[in-house]
This record gives C-alpha cells, structure tokens and sequence, in this order.
C-alpha cells in the first residue's frame, strides 16, 4: 500500500481509494463506518432506547442516530467515547468481530441494502423484544429460571 502526500489517496493493486475528509457525491459509506452504525444500532435496540432517546443523551437530533446507525455520517472518537459512556459499553464493543478490515466496500455496501451482515440479530425485533423484555426483570432467581426454561426447551428441538 503506498500513499500519495498530495491527494491524501492510497493506492491499491488495481484501485484507488479517495481518503480526503468529504465524500464524493452518490459515494457508499466506508465498511467500518457501516459496521460501528450496526453495532450503535444493535446495543441502542438492545437498551430498549429509541434513536430520539439516544440522540437526547447525545445532543443530537434522532436523524444524525439514523445516520450514524446507517454509516452515512462518520461517527468521531469523541461521539464514540460518548456513546460507550451512555450505553455502558466499552468502546472496543463497537468494532468487536469486524473482519480485521477485509471487508470490501462491495461486501459492506450489499450487507447495508439488504439489512444483513455483522449483526442479523438487529434485524429481528421478535428476539430484540425478547431481550428487552428479559433486561426489564428485576428478580435475579426469576431471571435464573427464565435461562433454564428457554435452555430446556431449546434442547426439545
């Protein structure tokens, strides 16, 4: 991989990727960028958070959540850390499981059309609302049970 001084570009086998801080107009969102938006968009469904909630505790408006979640906005280190603050994660969980950068635009930009990728679970609100549902118990035995009768009737299948 070499990179230009000038034009900020870095040049692949056969291609080359512009790195300058704007996109190009129609340009699809950088991988990574898509990977962090699932990962927002997973834990924020998990936390039983809407995007408006979210973008509340963030000063930032429920649309820059969608964009974020979408990768169509860069989400910065500071944001980043913002956002592992308020859902109580560490900022390493946003980039947990990612392909250690192999994966191509063409993979992100088709997982991102059709919803599938990283995360399917994020797509599944019947499992989403199963969480939910589960974080909201305050018993820890009536949490212990639930486990096993999900465990057990899991093993039946």
């Amino acid at each position: 991989m070499q990179q230009t001084k000038r034009t900020g570009t870095i040049l692949h086998s056969n291609n080359s990727t512009n790195i300058a801080r704007g996109k190009k107009s129609g340009a699809l969102p950088h991988p990574a960028d898509i990977y962090v938006g699932k990962r927002v968009r997973l834990m924020r469904k998990l936390l039983g958070m809407s995007q408006a909630e979210l973008g509340a505790l963030l000063g930032v408006t429920f649309q820059q959540i969608q964009k974020y979640e979408h990768g169509a906005n860069r989400i910065s280190a500071g944001r980043l850390y913002d956002l592992s603050r308020v859902m109580r994660v560490p900022v390493g969980f946003f980039f947990e499981n990612m392909n250690n950068g192999s994966l191509s635009c063409e993979d992100a930009s088709a997982d991102w059309q059709t919803g599938a990728g990283a995360d399917n679970l994020l797509y599944d609100n019947e499992y989403l609302g199963i969480f939910s549902a589960y974080r909201k118990l305050k018993n820890p035995e009536l949490r212990q049970c639930l486990r096993r009768l999900i465990v057990l009737l899991g093993c039946g299948n």
